[in-house]
């Protein structure tokens, strides 16, 4: 992002003076964004709503009477008013709105904010950029407040369809202690809400909570994006990163007479349940998506969750009205780690069910499942309905390969992106893998990651990191053979392996690279790759 001068100046638009530039900035500085209250409103009309988002700044005039006047010495008394002060100099108030356009597309939310406050003219000339940059990603934490603060915003229609994303998710903690869900800290989501669950301990699907947010979600006509988000939490210390990463503001500590007072009534949802809601609204037509990220994965040691699939009622995968919402998934992110059967099955019937799929992201979170997830993903006999243009494997132990390398190749023509990060693989197997690849050809390739790729079938539990040696040379270069960019970046002690299910893998920190390259020909660059590749032990 640029700021406002830089902009002017970029596109020819310079004032006479150094003077003017004070004389603007001034005005901007006196309007700061600490110092104005902030409204959603439209231009011209009375404030109309407020939203979980940030604030946006309520329309204030300033005036042209607002800069200084510069004074000249009259030659006579005689001399006018108008001779004694000549007109002012033109200013960011005096440009049309095509140029005001042209320079709001190129700031950031804040400094559209503050732009915004300078006049009524600039406040309306630059709403449509600032609501649809201000609203493209709205948070919650699916509690009754949101629902107050979003249904303010839909009260103006043009907001509304601004929104392209919702994120779900929490930052608010308690105490849990009840029979069906144990004891404990979790987040808090659905706050506000008396959710109510059947016998089977599932969430009852025609519910007030449910129906009050698919009301909302109906509303958001242009939301085709839905993030659901475990954030961040380490009950041994707090956070430094700042609120945006889930650090934890406040947790509330749990009296233990929760279990006899609420009993299936229990107030908050439960991680498995956020992705419960969705599917319920999308079985009822309420929401159509194209992107869809469930995001439960683990930081650092503290872990991660997974789906609890008998808080899944799966009969919503055989609902027509919810097939045809989910077909028109084309992203699906999936960050969780696997644990059982029945957890993998259900993520590859959701794939089965997303025939305009083109790109997937599987982030197994060093899961021990991964392997057979991938088995089955790539034994699979049923033909897959989706062709991927860009697939990311992560964090997941393959053993010799064999069947992410099927997975790959089933989708070796159309498949434009690849990218495989912190996985682990056997010793020989990386090249099996890469000459399988080169032979069966990727003629669509454009892209390729390869990231801290590791071997672990030693005794004593040690990793070794994969290295290049020549032709593959560190740093930013152009390919000679293929005119594609090639990124090479050697870590000589850059990883730690720190997982409490892998036994010995937290004594030893291990060599690490990164492979990125960009152009064409992707298969020449597989050939140079494997024939320079090497494992490095710490």
């Amino acid at each position: 992002m640029q700021s406002v001068r830089n902009v002017l100046k970029a596109m020819g638009l310079r004032p006479s003076s150094e003077s003017d530039w004070e004389t603007c900035s001034e005005s901007l500085s006196e309007c700061s964004s600490d110092t104005y209250s902030e409204s959603y409103s439209e231009p011209d009309s009375e404030p109309s709503s407020e939203t979980s988002s940030e604030s946006s700044p309520e329309a204030s005039s300033s005036s042209s009477d607002s800069f200084s006047e510069t004074s000249s010495e009259p030659s006579s008394e005689a001399c006018s008013e108008q001779d004694q002060y000549p007109p002012l100099t033109p200013n960011l108030c005096h440009l049309p709105l095509e140029l005001i356009g042209e320079i709001a597309i190129q700031l950031s939310i804040h400094d559209i904010r503050r732009l915004r406050c300078v006049s009524s003219y600039l406040n309306q000339a630059t709403f449509d950029y600032f609501a649809k940059e201000q609203f493209k990603e709205l948070k919650t934490d699916l509690s009754l407040q949101s629902i107050i603060e979003l249904d303010r915003l839909t009260e103006n229609p043009y907001l509304a369809s601004c929104v392209k994303h919702l994120l779900i998710t929490s930052k608010r903690v308690r105490y849990l202690d009840h029979v069906q869900f144990g004891s404990g800290f979790g987040f808090r989501y659905g706050e506000g809400f008396e959710w109510r669950r059947g016998k089977a301990g599932r969430l009852i699907t025609n519910q007030k909570g449910i129906d009050y947010w698919e009301i909302i979600l109906r509303q958001l006509v242009s939301c085709r994006s839905v993030t659901l988000q475990r954030p961040f939490q380490d009950n041994r210390a707090r956070s430094q990163r700042g609120n945006d990463s889930g650090a934890l503001p406040w947790a509330l500590a749990g009296t233990g007479d929760e279990r006899e007072e609420y009993g299936d009534l229990w107030p908050d949802l439960t991680l498995t349940e956020i992705h419960v809601l969705p599917m319920a609204i999308m079985s009822r037509g309420g929401l159509k998506l194209e992107t869809y990220t469930l995001d439960f994965g683990r930081l650092n040691r503290d872990p991660g969750h997974q789906l609890d699939m008998k808080s899944i009622d799966t009969a919503h995968l055989q609902d027509p009205v919810f097939q045809a919402a989910w077909s028109n998934i084309r992203e699906f992110h999936v960050v969780s780690e696997f644990k059982e059967g029945s957890q993998c099955q259900y993520i590859v019937d959701l794939l089965f069910l997303a025939p305009n799929l083109h790109s997937l992201t599987l982030d197994f979170d060093h899961s021990t499942w991964a392997y057979r997830f991938v088995y089955y993903l790539g034994t699979v006999e049923q033909h897959l309905p989706f062709k991927l243009k860009s697939l990311k494997i992560k964090r997941g132990d393959f053993g010799g390969g064999t069947n992410l390398t099927k997975v790959i190749c089933k989708h070796s023509d159309t498949l434009e992106h690849l990218a495989l990060q912190e996985i682990c693989l056997r010793r020989h197997s990386l090249h099996k893998m890469l000459k399988y690849l080169d032979e069966n050809g990727l003629p669509s390739l454009k892209s390729l990651t390869l990231e801290e790729i590791s071997y672990a079938d030693t005794t004593d539990g040690r990793r070794a990191g994969l290295a290049f040696r020549d032709p593959i040379k560190q740093g930013v270069s152009v390919d000679e053979d293929t005119g594609g960019q090639l990124e090479y970046v050697y870590y000589d002690n850059g990883f730690y392996f720190d997982h409490p299910d892998y036994v010995g893998s937290a004594m030893w920190a291990y060599p690490s690279s990164k492979v990125l390259y960009s152009g064409p020909r992707a298969d020449v660059i597989l050939k140079k790759l494997d024939k320079a590749r090497g494992w490095m032990f710490g």
